[in-house]
């Protein structure tokens, strides 16, 4: 945990082999709990969940023609996000990749 501006925050960084990485900058209040951090990375990509309270952000990025998978969700995006609340999407986004889905549905 560091502090910027008086203000507690968390940076997470995350490396898998071939050089795959995802840094999280996590804002939350003095005084509050820090957030749960789970990261996830085999050679098909990385994956990183933030979970605060009962929302749920996986970020992932897929290896070159390949395809993560982590905690529901899989794509072949270099980049995706997914938001979760009590197993519901709330919000999604991918960029450089074809699918997104979440228990096995197409987003």
């Amino acid at each position: 945990v560091e502090t910027f501006f008086d203000h507690p925050r968390l940076r997470y960084d995350w490396f898998w082999h071939p050089l795959f990485c995802i840094v999280a900058l996590v804002p939350y209040r003095k005084g509050d709990p820090a957030p749960d951090i789970a990261a996830h990375g085999t050679p098909d990509g990385c994956a990183l969940t933030i979970r605060q309270g009962d929302i749920i952000d996986t970020i992932l990025t897929a290896a070159p023609q390949r395809a993560i998978s982590f905690n529901d969700i899989e794509t072949d995006a270099e980049f995706a996000h997914v938001r979760t609340q009590n197993n519901a999407v709330l919000t999604h986004r991918i960029a450089g990749g074809t699918r997104l889905s979440h228990n096995g549905r197409p987003l």
